[in-house]
């Protein structure tokens, strides 16, 4: 069944590698970290990545600055646009400024402190002031603690779909997903991010979405 996965996958895994590595060395959006936790708060609203996400955080960062601080992007952040579609978005950025800069921070400064919380973050317990968040889930913590450079098992609706239809299994809750994910990625010889980028790129292919470009 695993090399079953291998192959199936395999199409898909170039590109999953590309942004896998990216996340897990550091240069995901370039390492800033206003674009990344803009990319974590658009993607917990469930929107289509590639078609929406994404272009959405390049159109911010050609529009605005790819050198802005999170200390210094709150004004941008005190109502919904464009570029931050919904309360629960808004929310997500804002408790990131709180919990992760302070005047004069510099991008890297601030990459680092994210990098700590996220060295530190329980998903399950969500026992920090940051993951206990209004809005954020299991999901989006694990997504956010990849974007800066862990290896972690990623759980949402369309992995859980993949695992399902590929296991037959029915899983009961994200736990079951992060351990299927864990499990998975191990017995293929890869990174757990590298499986769900893959994934995730499989998924969006199926509807014929056009993946944008790094």
């Amino acid at each position: 069944m695993i090399a079953y996965i291998k192959k199936f996958l395999e199409p898909y895994m170039v590109l999953g590698s590309k942004y896998a590595e990216e996340c897990l060395s550091g240069r995901r959006w370039g390492g800033n970290p206003l674009l990344i936790i803009l990319d974590t708060s658009l993607t917990s609203t469930g929107f289509s990545y590639f078609n929406f996400v994404e272009p959405r955080v390049r159109k911010f960062q050609a529009t605005l600055s790819d050198k802005l601080t999170l200390a210094k992007s709150a004004p941008l952040f005190q109502n919904k646009n464009w570029y931050c579609v919904s309360e629960r978005c808004r929310g997500t950025v804002l408790s990131a400024i709180k919990n992760f800069s302070v005047d004069g921070d510099t991008l890297d400064e601030e990459f680092t402190r994210i990098k700590k919380w996220a060295i530190k973050a329980d998903p399950l317990k969500r026992s920090d002031q940051f993951s206990a968040t209004k809005g954020l889930g299991v999901f989006t913590i694990q997504y956010l603690r990849g974007q800066v450079g862990l290896d972690v098992a990623i759980p949402d609706r369309v992995i859980s779909d993949f695992l399902s239809k590929f296991l037959g299994k029915k899983f009961r809750n994200q736990i079951e997903v992060m351990q299927a994910v864990e499990e998975v990625a191990s017995q293929m010889g890869i990174s757990k991010l590298e499986f769900v980028w893959s994934i995730w790129i499989y998924a969006d292919s199926k509807f014929n979405n056009r993946v944008a470009p790094l």
